[in-house]
């Protein structure tokens, strides 16, 4: 009997002590979540600095490639070398419609290809040069060779 009171008297001061065991963890816990409070603040200051980082780099080269479209949507308008006259009109419906796509798919597969070839825009018209047989129509005389002026009427 002996041995049950001193199992008895043990397994009552440990569950005596156990609520102070567990402040004591709870009191480890609080310190430990005031770390972790720590880390995540800086590890989100972190993720917020990446993510502007990230955002300013895709602004800049969405810009960029906004002003290439721009850029690629004047040259179908202006460039008169084309090899067919109705592949203006597919150009032009292709870059506006495929956007950033269709700008660098017209840069590649037209606009380097027809500048290497150079510009065949039509020059300006020439005027024939007058038959051979007809006096020019202000004749002009040498300088000096002037022709007397005619004589007025006699009467």
């Amino acid at each position: 009997m002996k041995n049950k009171l001193t199992s008895a008297a043990l397994l009552g001061s440990a569950l005596a002590l156990l609520p102070s065991v567990a402040n004591a963890q709870t009191d480890t816990t609080l310190s430990t979540t005031a770390v972790d409070t720590a880390a995540v603040t800086t590890a989100s200051a972190g993720l917020a600095v990446g993510s502007m980082i990230f955002i300013g780099v895709i602004s800049v080269i969405g810009l960029a490639l906004f002003i290439f479209w721009i850029f690629m949507i004047i040259d179908v308008f202006k460039r008169t070398n084309w090899k067919q006259p109705s592949d203006k009109t597919l150009w032009i419906v292709i870059v506006i419609l495929l956007g950033y796509l269709g700008a660098i798919v017209y840069y590649f597969a037209v606009k380097r290809a027809l500048d290497k070839n150079g510009p065949t825009a039509p020059q300006n018209p020439v005027a024939p040069n007058p038959p051979m047989n007809t006096p020019p129509s202000n004749p002009t005389s040498p300088a000096g060779n002037t022709p007397p002026p005619p004589a007025p009427p006699q009467q």
